[in-house]
């Protein structure tokens, strides 16, 4: 009956006598086969194969990415065995195995030589009979007695042949440049990657003790760097009337060094890379400031000026901030929520290659109510942004990332979704909406200035027309402003603003409105700014 080996690599120096002896050594590949994937970092899970003799023995799983956390190394399988230590170190002298993705390139680059070499045999030979062509037809100039005919077929043949050949040999050149090109871009790749396998890589050293021959399943777990996923959206909107189509998605990235061909993931909101470690408050203490007395004292050592600096070092050591570091997929994938994140597990195998760019993975379709009003701020731009407003939008668990809006089939722009707020509410930019025109104008005739002894009155009036060209009603809020004084010497009065909401510590004007199909509608505010004769205002 096979026994179930457990062992997880918490403390490593705890292991050095296991790894003071040199027992018999295997070398075994790892299959990756899951990753959890964490906002920053991930889980790789891998598997392997081995067979024990009996006595001491060391498995060794090359091709470990370098940016392991070895703290977090867990090793356990099933077999006649014990684990009597692990440990983590890096390789110089293996390198890392050429992926399939490489293979495929270096019998790509044998192709492109193989008809870059026929095409320049090719044009040789084309060299060659040209060259022939021209010998012999000086040789037949020479001839005494050629016949008119015989003369004029024979010049026919050099130009038509002639032609021929020059066209050919155009041909192929052009055909070897682009079979040249071809092969210093696969060069370029290939010289890329191995410029990259050429650097160190990392294994895992598992010693073990068999009683009798036996099979082993290993399975090793390691947390890695260079790797993590961002939020992002895709947000439709058939019209107003009409609920909003949220699309959830993942841009996956890893730069281990390692490709992940054809795994299982798990997407985690958890960011491991930031301090689980509760502050702690210290006291804060007041005291009168003490007056510094600077003197000049002649330096006797350098030693006091070194035990200064040493006392320098530690204190911007300690004030330092820790460095922290068709049907989609998302019908196949299962969310699961815990009491501190939650996680997405994809049922569709992904292979994500280790070169930085990001693979999109879909992980949630929802369709999600919302209702829809207009905002425009016609002071800072004339047009009117339709806002979609989302309730209980919290059991959706978004994050905050960038979103893609189409509006009636038509992309209009990105946004960002902010979900880091105590609202209720998750309001989406839908973009400009051109149907809605406003207009913002100076009422020239309602603006004066005023002398009235030794105060100036300055009187300002502004009226705002909005029109609804749209085909059904539309919910506007309306945003503009009057100055707010900070001297008491000036003081600004609102005398009108056709039942706006009046925010006095803001200035702030506020109207919402409520357009029929075709239907326009105008606003007007006037305030007044009286301040001493003699001064010049700004606002």
């Amino acid at each position: 009956m096979k026994k179930i080996l457990s062992f997880i690599a918490i403390s490593l120096s705890t292991f050095s006598l296991a790894f003071a002896q040199t027992p018999n050594e295997q070398i075994i590949s790892t299959t990756l086969t899951h990753a959890t994937v964490f906002l920053n970092r991930a889980q790789l899970t891998a598997t392997a194969k081995a067979t024990l003799q009996a006595g001491e023995q060391r498995v060794i799983l090359d091709n470990i990415p370098l940016s392991i956390d070895p703290g977090s190394i867990e090793v356990r399988g099933t077999g006649g065995a014990i684990i009597k230590g692990v440990r983590f170190e890096r390789d110089y002298l293996q390198r890392a195995q050429r992926p399939a993705g490489i293979i495929r390139m270096e019998d790509s680059l044998k192709i492109v030589q193989n008809q870059l070499a026929v095409n320049l045999i090719t044009l040789t030979a084309l060299d060659e009979e040209r060259a022939l062509i021209v010998a012999n037809k000086q040789a037949g100039g020479t001839a005494a007695g050629v016949k008119v005919a015989d003369l004029k077929a024979l010049a026919d043949f050099y130009r038509e042949r002639l032609a021929d050949i020059g066209t050919r040999q155009l041909q192929i050149k052009d055909t070897i440049n682009r079979l040249k090109e071809r092969e210093n871009n696969i060069k370029n790749q290939l010289a890329d990657w191995q410029n990259r396998r050429n650097q160190p890589t990392g294994q895992i050293l598992v010693n073990l003790s068999a009683t009798a021959r036996t099979s082993l399943q290993l399975e090793v777990s390691y947390v890695v760097a260079d790797a993590g996923w961002m939020p992002v959206y895709d947000v439709r909107v058939k019209d107003t009337q009409s609920p909003v189509s949220l699309a959830y998605k993942a841009n996956v990235y890893q730069n281990t060094g390692q490709n992940w061909e054809a795994i299982k993931l798990t997407l985690s909101t958890s960011n491991p890379s930031l301090n689980g470690t509760k502050p702690e408050l210290g006291t804060q203490f007041v005291q009168f400031e003490q007056p510094v007395v600077m003197r000049k004292e002649r330096m006797r050592t350098a030693a006091p000026t070194a035990a200064m600096n040493s006392s320098e070092q530690s204190i911007k050591m300690d004030m330092s901030v820790p460095e922290v570091e068709l049907i989609t997929s998302a019908s196949f994938t299962q969310m699961n929520t815990n009491d501190l994140s939650v996680s997405f597990e994809i049922a569709l195998p992904y292979t994500i290659p280790s070169n930085g760019s990001g693979q999109v993975v879909d992980i949630a379709q929802h369709e999600v109510a919302a209702t829809y009003r207009h905002f425009a701020i016609p002071k800072l731009d004339p047009d009117a942004f339709l806002i979609g407003t989302i309730t209980d939008w919290e059991k959706y668990n978004l994050l905050n990332g960038q979103a893609n809006v189409y509006f009636q089939g038509t992309y209009v722009g990105e946004t960002q979704l902010l979900t880091q707020n105590t609202a209720d509410t998750l309001n989406l930019s839908l973009g400009r909406d051109k149907k809605i025109i406003i207009k913002r104008e100076r009422m020239k005739d309602f603006t004066a200035t005023r002398i009235l002894g030794n105060q100036v009155r300055e009187t300002v009036a502004y009226r705002v027309t909005i029109r609804n060209t749209k085909n059904e009603a539309a919910t506007i809020t309306l945003e503009d402003q009057i100055p707010v004084s900070t001297n008491s010497d000036i003081e600004v009065k609102l005398e009108e603003s056709t039942g706006a909401t009046y925010t006095s510590e803001t200035g702030r004007l506020t109207w919402k409105l409520s357009l029929k199909a075709n239907e326009s509608r105008t606003v007007e505010f006037r305030y007044e700014i009286k301040y001493p004769k003699g001064r010049i205002i700004t606002y």
